[in-house]
């Protein structure tokens, strides 16, 4: 027992985490587009993607690291099964150019995914982390969501060059496109096999 405790005091002193996330596996996700006001031109939003990624949650958290794209975290309520992700970054068009009185454009993009886990042996209503210290084998099978992606300029840039009717150009700013997410557990994790031949063009 002494061991143990002492054991835990050099982790912390160490600056070591115990990772108490549970892995639910890799997924295959299919996205279909239900709404466009960036206007049809705007190359950003594909009709349908598919992408892979691997999900594992502990603590109210929830690790979202799609293949090949930029990982993230956000919100994991244990009892529901719900989850919330939430990621931003700006893309600059064109740089500023000070001498020249040119302000330059920069695109500020906000993507939220909201979505439910099933589980195979995880009964509504319970926590995922319970069934894990019971000893119990988890098991996600699937998820749903939506993903809502909003473009926008940054205050103090001009972008007016991107609003038009001309292709790789948007019909206003900010604008918004939203997804139905439909997943499947292809794999225990992101080394298991799965084929990583998908179109993540535009995650």
């Amino acid at each position: 027992m002494i061991r143990r405790a002492l054991f835990a005091v050099a982790l912390m002193v160490l600056g070591c985490e115990v990772d108490n996330r549970v892995a639910l596996g890799r997924f295959r996700v299919a996205a279909s587009r239900m709404t466009n006001t960036c206007g049809p031109q705007a190359s950003e939003f594909a009709p349908q993607f598919r992408f892979d990624v691997v999900v594992k949650v502990g603590d109210g958290l929830i690790h979202w690291a799609p293949i090949n794209a930029s990982e993230g975290t956000g919100s994991w309520n244990p009892t529901q099964h719900s989850f919330r992700v939430v990621q931003e970054a700006d893309f600059v068009v064109t740089p500023t150019d000070t001498r020249r009185g040119i302000l330059g454009c920069t695109l500020h993009r906000t993507d939220v995914i909201e979505g439910t886990v099933a589980f195979d042996d995880v009964d509504a209503g319970q926590p995922v982390e319970r069934g894990v210290d019971a000893g119990a084998t988890v098991r996600a099978r699937s998820f749903t969501a939506t993903e809502s992606i909003v473009y926008g300029t940054t205050q103090g840039y001009d972008c007016s060059l991107l609003i038009g009717a001309q292709t790789g150009q948007f019909s206003a700013m900010p604008c918004q496109a939203t997804y139905e997410m439909a997943a499947t557990r292809v794999a225990d994790d992101g080394d298991a096999g799965a084929d990583a031949s998908v179109d993540a063009t535009t995650r």
